[in-house]
């Protein structure tokens, strides 16, 4: 069952390449080579390229080139725990024992510190060049002034082991050890005050963004959250019971922690939903860390580091249904309203986004199958034995509608307040046109095969799915029903249309099928899963997810040509999902499991990028946005391989705007062969969101085939050769550097003269009809 009432329609204008942003895709984490089996404790980077992994039996492991090769600077059998850097050359390192050890010159060497303590140290953390601070087992901590020249003992007031020390200042900070133990300091560590966790597990890592805001992490999934500098601490709420030895923050609201299994959990709204992400790895993680919002690393045991460049990821959070039913169906009106349906006549509303479900009395035992909703108070609920119910109070109470037959319905769809279908075994279709008083059964042509699920995009245009790969339509409010080739034998579960002419249908097996023209042809899709798909629902005319057996939560961005897998919460049957506008989504399925998904939308709306080789070395990229609301800026990132990306640099948000605004970045340094870039959006929150990828031949011949410039460099004025007639009668732009258009021409013969007389010193582009840019220089 989908609601038409909530599609998102989205009209895709532009020239080049088209692309659309949200929190990021799927967050990936690569596995990369450590060069060790050593179990790896701590990880530390100072910037994008340079960083440092250290672990078990003495080993250190250095990185300059953001994890591709890492070398060994380990001299000793330590075990080393922690790891902390003021600047790419000086740096410490502790340990079991009491072990303390300094580098001056990036980990060539290193020499040992009396640290004042034979207890294991679990962590290390420096203020500044001088200051800096050590905790350990048996509450006991460290402090140097000296740059850990010298270390004196404070009094942590506990026995406890402390796994973990941070500060904001010189003088505030905190400490967190077993027992759920929190300790603050404002004096530098000389007196430490107890804060309240509320729990007694084990806390391991700590994590503060500035004096007020803060979170812990530790075991059986605990993570803590202040936002008043510790004073109250609240539990969160994570999507699993594995401990958590490591957390960080990238910004304000985009948070990860790591830990048993494998297992690395995301936050994009400051901690108040968490999802699971693919780690590809089961090895317990004890680190993580990163250097901006895109770019982090974890390791962990058997010498594990794994990578990411999309901290945020599509993330899919459970939720407590208050019921162990299977449920089958979900519906919304809006983000916050919203009702569910299972076996055993189960029927929860929410009117928090599914942050609490309430149960409702809905009357019957019959499993129930399908609910709708078409306003805030008038719904439907439909299921075994014919069951059909009503409510007109927003689900507070049902009322029996009295069906003709009585075979089991599942699925029921409505485009208004009066009228509407619903489909179920042996071929059943019933209509209504005032409000389900009167239901009339509808002869389909088929009576031995049992339909699942029914779709109208109007009035009078819907379709039916079911066994064997049936599909039948209608033309006039379901009277009558002709069939359709689906071009598939497997049963079909769902289907969806964004329009009267694209429309998606998913079933047993994996199948996906799609028409772009109402059904009158069918085409498989690959989804790349055989796992059976329950549901489909579309938010767009490119974007869509299908979800199914084992958790399966698959999407789309490009009309389903791919399909990539979605990090779900749960490995249960998925029985169907719902999106409302705003990027808001649920999902339902076995043993009461609820997900919600959040897309958090960037504040540009982009309508085209392009990627142009000026020269043998020089690419010039391009793109347009229409509209902007709190946009800060744009990196443009290269890559030789699509996978390792850098920042090649950082264009300024134009500001608020309503209209059209136009942007370009030069890039002087192409390699020999293919350049991939891709634009990260950063909006003043800290949000963030890559682009699809581009790529640019470093090749000296693909610019200049149609058109030559000279002189170049010119000081007054600039010939434009054609080596054919292709363009002549097309218009031309003349850029600056910031994308802002100078001139716009008509290019009238094979040799066109264009003055540059007014214009100052720089870099110039022309922009022919075909989107070939040239690169002028004025003197």
């Amino acid at each position: 069952m989908k609601a038409i009432l909530c599609k998102i329609p989205r009209a895709l204008t532009g020239l080049i390449v088209f692309f659309f942003i949200t929190i990021g895709a799927s967050a990936q984490w690569t596995a990369q080579t450590s060069g060790t089996t050593n179990s790896l404790r701590g990880v530390y980077f100072v910037n994008a390229t340079t960083g440092w992994a250290v672990g078990a039996n003495g080993t250190v492991r250095k990185t300059v080139n953001a994890g591709s090769t890492w070398t060994n600077q380990s001299t000793t059998t330590t075990q080393w725990n922690s790891a902390y850097f003021n600047s790419p050359t000086v740096g410490w390192i502790a340990g079991n024992g009491g072990a303390v050890r300094k580098t001056s010159d990036g980990g060539t060497t290193w020499s040992a510190q009396t640290s004042n303590t034979t207890q294991n140290i679990n962590s290390i953390f420096f203020f500044n060049a001088n200051t800096g601070w050590v905790a350990a087992n048996n509450g006991n901590l460290q402090k140097t002034t000296d740059g850990g020249g010298t270390w004196a003992s404070l009094n942590s007031g506990i026995s406890n082991d402390l796994f973990d020390v941070k500060f904001v200042t010189a003088t505030t900070g905190w400490i967190v050890g077993d027992n759920g133990r929190i300790r603050k300091t404002t004096d530098g560590g000389n007196t430490w005050s107890t804060q309240t966790s509320g729990t007694t597990q084990r806390l391991l890592s700590i994590y503060f963004m500035n004096a007020n805001t803060g979170w812990i992490s530790g075991d059986n999934g605990v993570v803590l959250k202040t936002t008043d500098g510790g004073t109250t601490w609240s539990m969160q709420t994570t999507p699993t019971n594995d401990d958590f030895y490591s957390i960080t923050f990238v910004n304000a609201n985009v948070g990860i922690a790591v830990g048993q299994n494998g297992t690395i959990i995301a936050t994009a709204d400051g901690g108040a939903t968490w999802g699971i992400q693919t780690s590809n790895t089961g090895s317990r993680l004890y680190g993580v860390y990163f250097v901006n919002q895109g770019l982090g690393w974890a390791v962990g045991d058997n010498g594990t580091i794994i990578k990411t460049t999309a901290a945020g990821g599509h993330t899919w959070t459970e939720q407590n249904s208050n019921s162990t039913q299977t449920l089958r169906d979900i519906f919304f009106i809006n983000q916050t309203n919203g009702w569910l349906a299972g076996d055993n006549g189960t029927i929860r509303k929410t009117t928090n986004g599914g942050n609490t479900w309430t149960t409702v009395t809905s009357g019957t035992p019959e499993d129930l199958r399908s609910i709708f909703f078409a306003d805030a108070n008038t719904g439907w609920v439909v299921g075994s034995n014919g069951t059909i119910r009503k409510s007109t109070n927003g689900g507070t109470t049902w009322t029996n509608q009295t069906n003709p037959g009585s075979s089991t319905l599942r699925s029921v769809f409505f485009i208004s307040s009066t009228t509407g279908w619903v489909a179920g075994n042996n071929g059943q279709v019933l209509t209504t046109t005032d409000g389900g008083t009167t239901w009339t059964s509808r002869n389909t042509g088929i009576t031995n095969r049992d339909y699942y699920d029914i779709q109208f995009v109007s009035a009078s245009t819907g379709w039916v799915v079911g066994e064997n790969g049936t599909i039948r339509k209608s033309t006039d409010g379901g009277i009558n029903w002709s069939a359709q080739n689906s071009t598939v034998n497997d049963d079909l579960l769902g289907v969806y249309f964004v329009d009267a002419s694209i429309g998606y249908a998913v079933g047993d097996n994996g199948t996906i099928i799609k028409t772009t023209n109402g059904g009158a042809t069918w085409s498989q899709l690959n989804s790349g899963t055989g796992d059976r798909l329950n549901e489909v629902y579309f938010t767009s005319a490119a974007t869509g997810w299908a979800v199914g057996q084992g958790g399966t939560i698959l999407y789309t961005n490009d009309g389903g040509a791919t399909w990539s897998a979605e990090n779900s919460a749960t490995s249960s049957e998925i029985r169907s999902v719902h999106f409302v506008a705003g990027g808001v989504g649920w999902s339902v399925g076995s043993n009461g499991d609820v997900q919600t998904y959040i897309i958090s939308p960037l504040p540009v709306n982009f309508t085209s990028i392009n990627a142009n080789s000026v020269d043998c070395s020089t690419a010039r990229i391009q793109w347009e946005t229409a509209g902007e609301t709190n946009n800060n800026h744009f990196d443009v990132q290269w890559s030789t391989d699509g996978s390792n990306w850098r920042t090649a640099g950082t264009v300024k948000s134009n500001g608020n705007s309503a209209g059209n605004q136009s942007y370009s970045f030069t890039y002087n340094n192409l390699a020999h062969g293919v350049n991939y870039f891709r634009l990260m959006q950063v909006d003043n929150d800290g949000r963030f969101g890559y682009s699809k990828q581009l790529s640019v031949s470093g090749a000296c011949d693909i610019a200049g085939s149609e058109l030559r410039v000279y002189p170049n460099p010119a000081r007054v004025a600039v010939t434009l050769q054609l080596s054919n007639t292709a363009l002549v009668g097309t218009t031309a732009r003349l850029v600056n550097l910031q994308g802002h258009v100078l001139r716009q021409f008509t290019i009238t013969k094979m040799n066109e003269s264009l003055q540059l007389t007014g214009l100052p010193a720089g870099t110039y582009f022309i922009i022919t009809a075909n989107r070939q840019s040239y690169q002028i220089i004025k003197q």
